[in-house]
């Protein structure tokens, strides 16, 4: 879900000093926030669009209905 420097950064768990370094990063560098904040706007956009979701939902209540008929 995350690539690192495109829509995030990853930390290896328990890795104190690369959590500062990336929030480090991430305070000074705008343009890199701007860009991750427009590609993560994108990706949401794109999976979570109600007519999307809402066609999943009814694809699984026409699955769960055929089952109990």
């Amino acid at each position: 879900m995350i690539t690192s420097g495109h829509n995030g950064l990853l930390i290896e768990p328990g890795d104190v000093h690369g959590l500062t370094s990336a929030l480090e990063y991430l305070i000074t560098d705008e343009e890199l926030r701007v860009r991750m904040g427009s590609h993560n706007r994108e990706i949401i956009s794109a999976r979570f669009d109600i007519n999307l979701l809402m066609g999943r939902l009814s694809g699984i209540y026409d699955a769960l209905q055929m089952k109990v008929s």
